[in-house]
C-alpha cells in the first residue's frame, strides 16, 4: 500500500481519471485519484466572455456535436507527440492515404505497426463523444520506439524536453518506410505486373486526388521536390538542375524584427543567393584547357629544336596534344559535367556564383517548421518574433513554371503576375494557374529553448455524417480576390459541402485548441494571433478548377461577353458590314446609331464590304 501511495504521487499518473482511455480499453483508476479530481472539480470554474457565448464547459469544446478528446500527456514531457498527432489529425489528405496502404497491407499480409496504430488513433481523435475523455497513444509510442532496432531513438526513452519537429520527421520517416515496404509486397505479388504501380489494394487509385502528390511514385503526402540551380557569374556557366525531395520546410525566423510575414520567410529561403566560395565545372575545365595547351605547345617546341629526339619524348608531345584536343572538342560541343579518361582536372574556385531553390512539385500537405533557435557559443535562445501567417497562403510566387531559366543573376522562374480584385470573373483570373494552400494546424510553443509546452490549434473536423467526404480536400470555390457576398463571409476557398455551416464560421468556433487533455473551440481570429509562439505550421493545398474551366456555372466567362450581342442568325455579310462600322467609328472617334443605309454608303466610300 505504502508503494502504491508513492507510486500515485508521480506526476505521469496524476491524469490517471475518470475519462481516460486506452486505444482499445478503459484505464482503471484508482479512488485515491477519483476522490483529488472530485476536489478539484468543486472549485469554481472562472470561464472568459467568449466561452460563456460559446457553452465552453472545463475547458472542452461545446457539446453541440460531442466532445472530441484529447491525448494524456503520459509521462510529462509527451506534449510535443500530443500536440503533433492532433495536428496530423487534422489534415484531409493524411486519413484517406493513411487508409489505402492500410488496407493494401492487409490485402498482401505486410507489418505495418505505425499505419495499424496511427489509423486507429486518428480515426478516434476526429470521432467525437458523448463524454469527456482523453486517450493513451501507448500503441503508436511502442510502434515508434521499435521501428528501427539499430538506431537509438532518445524521443521516448529521455524525460527531457523535445522537440515536435523531430517527431514529424519520425512518423514522416515511418509512414514512407511502411508504404515502400507494402508495395515492394505488391509488385512480388504480381510480378511484371506490379510495375504498373499507383493501384491501391482494391485495384482503385491510392491517391483520390493523385494528380495533386504527383502521381503513385509519392509514399508520403507531405512529399515534395524542390529545384536547385547553381550558376557561376563569372563564365555564365549553370550546372544542371537539382531535384531534391523533402517533407518540410525549415524556415530562418529574423532575429532583430518584432514581427515579419510569412512570405518573407519564404522569400528568404526562395531567393537568389552570392556564394564565394564554389568550384565552377567550367573555370575548371577552362583552366585545364589552358594549362594543356600551353603544355602542348612547350613539348612541341622542344620537339622541334631537337633534331633528334627520343621516344618518349614524342610519345609525350602526341599524348599532349591528343588531351588538348580532346578537352577542347568537350567545350566547344558543351560536355562540362562529363569525365575525361586521362586529363587530371585543376579546381578553380569562382569568385562570384548564385544560388536559388525553390519548389518544383508542392507537395499535397505543406509543413512549414519555423527556426527559432538561436546560438551564441555555448548558449541557445529562444526567438520569439512574432509570424504573421495567413489563413490561405499563394505559393505561387515560390515555385517554378513550366519554363526554367539558366541566367546565372535572374531567378529560376519568374513569378506570375498577381490576381486582379474582381467580383466578375475574367479569363485573366484563371490564365495562371496558381498553387493555394489553407491552414490546417498550427503547433506552438510557450517556455523558453530548453523547456516549455506545446499546444496545438487544429481546424474541428467536419461532420461525421459526411462519410468520407469529410476528408475531401478544400476546393477552390470562387476566384482569389472576389468580392461577393458570399467570399466575403465565408471565402472563396471552402470545403466540398459549401463551408456554410454556421457552427464553423461564426467567431470563435470552427477550430479547436488542444492543450494534452484539454480540448476547447475557438475561432480563426485567435489561431492568427499565436505567432510569438507559432512553432510549425501545416498547410493543405486547394484543389483547383481546371484551366480555362470557370466555376461558376452560367455565368459569363468575361465581363466583355454581357454586352455581345447575339449574331447567330446575322448573315456573313452582315456581320461583315457591323464589323466595319464598328472600325470605320473608332477610326473617326464619334459615334451613332447603326443605320443600315448611312452604313452602306459609309462603306463603299471607304472602299467597299
Amino acid at each position: 500500500m505504502v508503494l502504491e501511495s508513492l507510486g500515485l504521487g508521480l506526476p505521469w499518473n496524476w491524469t490517471r481519471a475518470n475519462g481516460t482511455h486506452h486505444l482499445s480499453s478503459s484505464a482503471s483508476s484508482s479512488s485515491s485519484v477519483n476522490g483529488h479530481e472530485r476536489k478539484k472539480s468543486k472549485k469554481k470554474n472562472v470561464r472568459s466572455r467568449v466561452q460563456q457565448e460559446l457553452g465552453v464547459a472545463n475547458g472542452h469544446a461545446r457539446p453541440d456535436d460531442g466532445y472530441y478528446p484529447g491525448l494524456v500527456n503520459i509521462s510529462g514531457t509527451y506534449c510535443f507527440m500530443n500536440s503533433t498527432l492532433q495536428a496530423m489529425a487534422s489534415l484531409s489528405y493524411l486519413q484517406p492515404h493513411i487508409d489505402a496502404i492500410h488496407a493494401k497491407a492487409v490485402a498482401l499480409d505486410v507489418p505495418s505497426p505505425v499505419i495499424d496504430a496511427l489509423q486507429d488513433l486518428l480515426h478516434h481523435l476526429n470521432t467525437p463523444s458523448q463524454n469527456q475523455t482523453s486517450l493513451r497513444p501507448i500503441d503508436l509510442i511502442s510502434s515508434l520506439s521499435s521501428h528501427s532496432p539499430t538506431k537509438h531513438n532518445s524521443l521516448f526513452s529521455s524525460r527531457e524536453h523535445q522537440d515536435a519537429q523531430e517527431l514529424f520527421q519520425l512518423l514522416s520517416e515511418c509512414i514512407k518506410d511502411e508504404c515502400v515496404a507494402v508495395d515492394k509486397e505488391g509488385f512480388r505479388d504480381r510480378g511484371l505486373g506490379g510495375f504498373g504501380g499507383g493501384m491501391g489494394g482494391d485495384g482503385k487509385r491510392k491517391e483520390k486526388d493523385g494528380n495533386i502528390g504527383g502521381g503513385g511514385n509519392v509514399k508520403s503526402v507531405f512529399d515534395g521536390l524542390t529545384a536547385n540551380r547553381r550558376s557561376c557569374m563569372e563564365c555564365g556557366y549553370t550546372e544542371a538542375v537539382m531535384h531534391f525531395a523533402f517533407d518540410n520546410w525549415q524556415l530562418a525566423v529574423p532575429r532583430m524584427s518584432a514581427s515579419c510575414p510569412l512570405e518573407t520567410c519564404l522569400a528568404d529561403y526562395t531567393r537568389l543567393e552570392l556564394l564565394t566560395d564554389c568550384i565552377c565545372r567550367k573555370c575548371s575545365l577552362l583552366a585545364t584547357h589552358k594549362r594543356l595547351s600551353h603544355e602542348a605547345e612547350k613539348l612541341a617546341e622542344a620537339l622541334r629544336a631537337d633534331p633528334n629526339p627520343s621516344t618518349s619524348k614524342k610519345k609525350r608531345a602526341k599524348e599532349a596534344g591528343k588531351l588538348e584536343r580532346r578537352l577542347k572538342l568537350a567545350l566547344e560541343e558543351g560536355r562540362i559535367e562529363e569525365d575525361i579518361k586521362g586529363v587530371r582536372m585543376d579546381k578553380v574556385v569562382s569568385k562570384a556564383s548564385t544560388k536559388q531553390a525553390m519548389i518544383a512539385r508542392p507537395p499535397p500537405v505543406l509543413a512549414l517548421h519555423l527556426n527559432r533557435s538561436m546560438h551564441y557559443g555555448q548558449y541557445a535562445a529562444k526567438n520569439n518574433v512574432r509570424i504573421l501567417f495567413p489563413e490561405i497562403l499563394d505559393l505561387t510566387p515560390f515555385t517554378t513554371s513550366g519554363n526554367l531559366s539558366t541566367v546565372p543573376s535572374i531567378p529560376i522562374s519568374t513569378p506570375p503576375p498577381s490576381i486582379p480584385r474582381s467580383t466578375t470573373p475574367t479569363p485573366a483570373t484563371y490564365a495562371t494557374p496558381r498553387t493555394i494552400y489553407r491552414l490546417s494546424a498550427v503547433v506552438c510553443h510557450y517556455g523558453q529553448h530548453s523547456f516549455g509546452h506545446y499546444v496545438c490549434y487544429r481546424r474541428k473536423p467536419r461532420r461525421v455524417g459526411l462519410g468520407d467526404a469529410r476528408f475531401d480536400p478544400p476546393r477552390l470555390v470562387d476566384p482569389l480576390g472576389c468580392e461577393c457576398e458570399k467570399c466575403m463571409r465565408y471565402g472563396p476557398v471552402r470545403d466540398e459541402d459549401g463551408g456554410l455551416d454556421d457552427a464553423g464560421n461564426r467567431p470563435g468556433g470552427g477550430w479547436l485548441r488542444v492543450s494534452d487533455e484539454s480540448v476547447r473551440e475557438c475561432g480563426i481570429e485567435s489561431v492568427l494571433q499565436e505567432g510569438s509562439g507559432a512553432f510549425m505550421l501545416y498547410y493543405e493545398r486547394v484543389l483547383q478548377p481546371r484551366p480555362g474551366i470557370y466555376p461558376l456555372t452560367g455565368s459569363p466567362r468575361s465581363s466583355e461577353e454581357t454586352l455581345k450581342p447575339i449574331i447567330g442568325s446575322v448573315s456573313d455579310a452582315m456581320l461583315v458590314m457591323a464589323l466595319r462600322w464598328d472600325w470605320w467609328v473608332r477610326r473617326r472617334g464619334k459615334l451613332g446609331c447603326l443605320d443600315l443605309g448611312s452604313l452602306g454608303a459609309s462603306l463603299l466610300a471607304e472602299g467597299g464590304v
